[in-house]
């Protein structure tokens, strides 16, 4: 019965979901005053002929007191798309990082951070 109620909740709580999205750079012709160039080069950045190839990570944040502690986690662009820059960061609760949270009646809070890169 404890654990189909554990089970449950985690299920309700389990949609908590906070996405950043990173603009592209614009390219060099969009910072001189050459406006033709600059929208061909746009154009280029959003080929749909493009295969992404975009590098996902996923980490592993610990908070603490439903969430309270620590009050924020720093995410160096350095540390995961050093080349390429990041295109989204996306924390989530999962259904385990759910579990976990029941099962220590909200003392420790984990999520999970999806940062994709360029």
């Amino acid at each position: 019965m404890l654990i189909g109620i554990l089970l449950l909740s985690a299920l309700a709580i389990s949609c908590q979901h906070a996405r950043i999205q990173v603009a592209a750079p614009l390219p060099a012709s969009c910072q001189n005053s050459n406006s033709k160039q600059c929208e061909q080069d746009k154009l280029a950045l959003v080929d749909p002929q493009k295969i992404p190839t975009n590098k996902i990570f996923e980490v592993h944040h610990n908070y603490y007191l439903g969430g309270l502690f620590p009050r924020k986690f720093v995410i160096k662009e350095s540390t995961f798309c050093q080349e390429t820059g990041i295109r989204e960061i996306h924390q989530l609760y999962t259904f385990m990082d759910g579990i976990l949270e029941q099962l220590t009646a909200f003392i420790y809070s984990p999520r999970t951070v999806r940062i994709t890169c360029n």
